[in-house]
């Protein structure tokens, strides 16, 4: 039996088939994202901080750059470039150090000239044992690298860009 679209029902639980209904499903779940999406961060804050190292005036290069705070808190870490440059880290990529006292050390380590011709993965003979640690030194001088003997200290606090690491 056929009946007229003027006389049917409408299904008054499923809103979606009105344009009206339609529409204020849509502008709930807008309104229900627009909370955002970011979440705090509750970590201590930190300031920007990074500058040049260098060693006996030579910019000191793909160094590893250390603070170890003295007493209780997060360290940082920071990287040198060819030039000596480096962006301090604590707890993602250049994101600062938290204000305060520190221990400085620096490490340049290097591996040594893999010449046992190791095996790759994707070769057949591969298998599945690891290859021996290369030999790793480090190029700098070893009392640096050491928080206890390393003399280097820094106190931080303010945004510093500009600073400058010179061991003598």
């Amino acid at each position: 039996m056929y009946e007229s679209p003027s006389k049917m029902k409408r299904n008054p639980i499923n809103p979606f088939k009105s344009v009206r209904g339609l529409l204020f499903a849509v502008s709930v779940f807008a309104i229900a994202g627009c909370g955002g999406s970011e979440v705090a961060d509750e970590r201590p804050d930190r300031v920007e901080f990074g500058g040049t190292a260098k060693l006996n005036g030579s910019p000191i290069q793909d160094a590893l750059i250390s603070f170890y705070p003295v007493g209780v808190g997060s360290g940082a870490s920071g990287k040198t470039d060819s030039k000596g440059k480096f962006v301090m880290s604590t707890y993602e990529s250049g994101d600062g150090v938290i204000p305060g006292d520190y221990v400085v050390t620096v490490v340049k380590i290097e591996a040594a000239d893999d010449t046992s011709g190791g095996v790759l993965e994707d070769d057949p003979a591969y298998d599945g044992a690891p290859d021996e640690a290369l030999e790793t030194t480090n190029k700098f001088p070893p009392q640096f690298e050491d928080a206890k003997t390393s003399g280097l200290k820094v106190t931080v606090k303010e945004a510093n860009m500009d600073y400058a690491l010179d061991i003598k």
